[in-house]
């Protein structure tokens, strides 16, 4: 197995690569984390959702009744996705005192925004799912199959799957799940073993193909910063992946996120990673059918509730159903 706290929780670092001859001395007492505030008055602030602090923020906010506005487009150099706050300076201080979060005052509110609200999340997962939503600061409700057979996906706004398969709902469930889906639910798939990717494919809303392959790893991953799911990750990145997939055929869907095109293995183990042709091939896809959206994570982005800086992942795909 193979784990980095720097490299999957979003740190940054740097190697001293030769001796310096600094004067140092003991820290006895750390200071709170601040942010920054880009300009002091405008007609509305953005933020990107580059940390988990981002992400409580914005979910307090709404649970607050506080107007937010998420950006559908790139705009003034910031990506699709990026969260807009009106013009209110107390907030805009809250959240660079109270989240260390670094906000920019804007002159106009941007064009394509659309409104910000809590969504209803219904999840099938396991616990590293969970616990990411809980630490994000998303509202959700764990949903078994007899639930789901039910009916129970009629009360939510988003579906995220991490390992149920079409073949175990019965024929009510089924239709339920589909009535949901044509009257504009959202659905997030987890890449576990590629189970969540057949549910949809079988379901008939996608058409994707995909590999599933690899090991014990942390990948080096190309991120697309003005894509509206991996708004807020640097272009270099990296993910961890044991049950992953990469997809090989995407149809009618944009790519978030891929597999560094050369030597792409960071750490860890994957028997034959050099020939088994993952080399720049997408690991997270989305599709907007109008009302309706589908996101597919191929990485393990909830592994075990480890791998911190992915949790963003889920977190822009569930926002992405707002757009």
């Amino acid at each position: 197995s193979v784990w980095s706290h720097p490299y999957l929780w979003g740190a940054n670092t740097a190697t001293m690569e030769e001796k310096m001859n600094i004067s140092t001395s003991v820290v006895n007492k750390a200071d709170v984390p601040r942010g920054s505030l880009e300009g002091k008055k405008g007609k509305a602030y953005a933020f990107e959702p580059t940390s988990i602090a981002a992400f409580q923020a914005t979910n307090d906010l709404l649970a607050r009744g506080v107007a937010l506005y998420r950006a559908t487009e790139p705009f003034d150099g910031f990506g699709a996705g990026t969260i807009i706050l009106p013009g209110d300076p107390a907030l805009a201080n809250e959240l660079v005192n109270a989240y260390a979060l670094d906000l920019f005052a804007l002159r106009n509110m941007p064009g394509d925004v659309v409104p910000m609200t809590e969504q209803k999340i219904a999840v099938y997962g396991d616990e590293g799912v969970e616990h990411a939503l809980k630490t994000l600061g998303f509202e959700f409700v764990s949903v078994g199959r007899s639930d789901l057979n039910a009916g129970a996906i009629d009360d939510y706004d988003v579906f995220v799957n991490y390992d149920l398969r079409w073949s175990r709902l019965n024929a009510a469930g089924q239709a339920s799940f589909s009535d949901w889906f044509n009257a504009g639910g959202n659905y997030v798939g987890l890449g576990y073993r590629g189970r969540p990717i057949d549910f949809a494919n079988d379901a008939g809303w996608t058409a994707v193909d995909y590999v599933y392959d690899g090991g014990n790893a942390i990948l080096k991953i190309d991120y697309d910063p003005d894509d509206t799911v991996a708004v807020g990750f640097q272009e270099d990145g990296f993910a961890f992946v044991y049950r992953s997939v990469w997809f090989t055929d995407w149809p009618e869907m944009e790519v978030s996120a891929r597999i560094d095109s050369g030597d792409f293995l960071l750490s860890g183990f994957w028997e034959n990673w050099q020939t088994s042709g993952a080399q720049g091939m997408p690991v997270v896809v989305h599709d907007t059918d109008e009302e309706a959206d589908v996101v597919f994570i191929g990485v393990d982005s909830t592994f075990r509730g480890h791998p911190e800086n992915s949790f963003r992942l889920l977190g822009n795909a569930i926002n992405s159903g707002l757009d």
